[in-house]
This record gives C-alpha cells, sequence and structure tokens, in this order.
C-alpha cells in the first residue's frame, strides 16, 4: 500500500487545485519555512471581475533572505481594499451573504497580527472548513528536517513514512532533474493532474484559475464536488517524455 503526501507553500487565496492536492493524499505539509520570492503567489492572487482576472495584491516588507514564515504585512491598508474589491466583484453572487461577513472578520483578525503566512493560513483553514475536508495540516516549520530543494521535500516524505509523493506539476522540471533524491529513499514521484472545472460564475465568459474565493461565493456547499470534478489520473515523470 502506498501511502501519499503533498508538500506546497501557503498560497495567498490559493486556486481550487490547490485544495484537490490537499484532498487527494494522506499527509499535507504547508511548506512554510523555505525562502519568500516577492511578487509570488504566497502574497497575490486573482478574483473575477467584469474587466476579467484582477490580480489583488498584499504588500510586504522588503527583507532579504527571509522565509515565508518571516514575512510582515507593510500596512493595514490593504484591509479596506480587499474587502471592497470582493464586495464590489461578488455582491450578486449567490452565496454572497453566507461568507462575505465572515471573510471580511478574517481579514481583519489575520492583517491586525501583521504576519502574511498567518493571513494566509487563516484563509486557507476556513475554505477547508467550507469544503468540509477532514484532514490534519502539517507544517515544515515544525519539522526538525533540513535540506535543500528536492532533498528537503524527500526528507519530509521520508520523516512521514510516505512512499509516494505526489508534487503539483509546476515543480516538474525540478523535480525531474533531482529525482534521484525520491528514488535513493524508494519514495515513487507522481504529479498531480487537474482539469480546472466550470461552475456557475459572475460577468461571461467563464475565466477559469480565479482564487478559489470565486468557486466558494458562487457555488457554496456545491464547491467540494465540482473542485474534485476536476481530479485527472496521476501523472508520471515518464509521461511527460512521451509529450
Amino acid at each position: 500500500m502506498k501511502k501519499s503526501i503533498a508538500i506546497n507553500q501557503p498560497t495567498f487565496l490559493p486556486w481550487i487545485g490547490w485544495f484537490d492536492l490537499l484532498d487527494q493524499t494522506d499527509i499535507f505539509v504547508i511548506l512554510d519555512d523555505v525562502q519568500f520570492s516577492k511578487q509570488s503567489w504566497q502574497q497575490r492572487n486573482r478574483i473575477k471581475t467584469d474587466k476579467g482576472l484582477e490580480l489583488i495584491i498584499v504588500p510586504v516588507k522588503n527583507k532579504k533572505n527571509q522565509t515565508i514564515l518571516e514575512v510582515e504585512i507593510l500596512n493595514n491598508s490593504f484591509e479596506k481594499k480587499i474587502i471592497k474589491s470582493v464586495l464590489t466583484n461578488y455582491k450578486k453572487s449567490k452565496y454572497f451573504d453566507k461568507y462575505f461577513k465572515e471573510f471580511s472578520y478574517i481579514i481583519k483578525k489575520s492583517i491586525e497580527e501583521g504576519n502574511l503566512s498567518k493571513l494566509n493560513i487563516n484563509l486557507i483553514k476556513w475554505f477547508i472548513e467550507i469544503l468540509n475536508i477532514k484532514k490534519k495540516i502539517f507544517y515544515s516549520s515544525e519539522i526538525d528536517v533540513k535540506g535543500k530543494r528536492s532533498e528537503y521535500i524527500a526528507k519530509i516524505c521520508q520523516y512521514f513514512n510516505c512512499n509516494l509523493y505526489v508534487s503539483p506539476i509546476g515543480a516538474k522540471t525540478y523535480i525531474s532533474q533531482e529525482k534521484y533524491q525520491f528514488a535513493k529513499r524508494n519514495i515513487e514521484v507522481k504529479f498531480q493532474n487537474y482539469a480546472h472545472p466550470l461552475y456557475s460564475q459572475l460577468f461571461k465568459p467563464f475565466i477559469p484559475y480565479a482564487s478559489i474565493l470565486d468557486l466558494v461565493f458562487n457555488e457554496g456547499q456545491n464547491s467540494y464536488s465540482i473542485m474534485i470534478s476536476g481530479r485527472k489520473k496521476l501523472l508520471s515523470i515518464e509521461d511527460f517524455k512521451n509529450v
């Protein structure tokens, strides 16, 4: 029997596929102690507007060589901006009244704490509750493991006695180049294979790859079944060689 694990960074307002990856593995680890990259998905994401997808960016304090855990939010002016943006673009969505008040509260309280990772994780936990996913989340910062890139990921897999690592497809290049790190630990590597599903969305035409906020505000309790409808058979490294 394979024991699977996925490891992913704490994205701001993640897309649907982020949660699909979490849901389909036995163990899920939030990678929160690696170096922060400015203008990455850790501090921005997209919502749907009448003009298409619009970026929402969390302003952060610029410091060299800081981990995701260490990143501080620049100021609380962002709070009013995001709440106004979500209000403007989602007030006509079917489940706006059900979720907007709680969403605004989480944004406000998290920004008061001033830490980007806490903001992201608080939102992630809220979405997990809405999706009714029952899974304990682990954090790499709380695990006594050291290493770089694929070596670090492989050691985390080993720490949890997992022999199947399910990677986001965006990491396929460097994972493929360093696959020996997994092979020597007898860990099989597979890649998430996700086809973005259609759902009811404001402002036609439908545009994929918005934050999961878009799905939740439009589909409510149907969000989980819609999310998993995009899940396909996992891909192997060899599958990419045949493309």
